[in-house]
């Protein structure tokens, strides 16, 4: 990642200065970053390399899946779930029984 960061105050992008420089002797060759002190600017480029891997979350889900307590937990919120979704069904048909039919209703009358 290199570019220049701009807050349009001194002291904002002083703290963004001191951020980096904290964390420079872990990102030394890899983040480069100057700041400009009196104008916003954010112009910034970043290149990532790397892979994802699926298998460690997945291989720590599913346990958690089989357990039984949890499975007690995902049926409470299913049914919390339908219970919200029946009582916006109600509010909603209640709403529209209020409306006459046919007959557009005027602010003034």
């Amino acid at each position: 990642m290199e570019g220049t960061i701009g807050l349009g105050d001194p002291y904002d992008s002083g703290r963004i200065a001191e951020i980096t420089s904290i964390l420079y002797p872990v990102t030394e060759d890899h983040i480069k970053i100057d700041t400009e002190w009196m104008e916003y600017r954010f112009d910034l480029h970043v290149n990532l390399e790397g892979s994802l891997r699926l298998g460690s979350p997945v291989r720590q889900l599913i346990p958690l899946v089989f357990d039984k307590d949890c499975r007690k937990v995902f049926k409470k919120f299913r049914k919390v779930n339908a219970k919200l979704k029946a009582q916006e069904e109600a509010q909603k048909a209640g709403e529209a029984a209020t409306q006459p039919k046919g007959i557009p209703q005027t602010e003034g009358a």
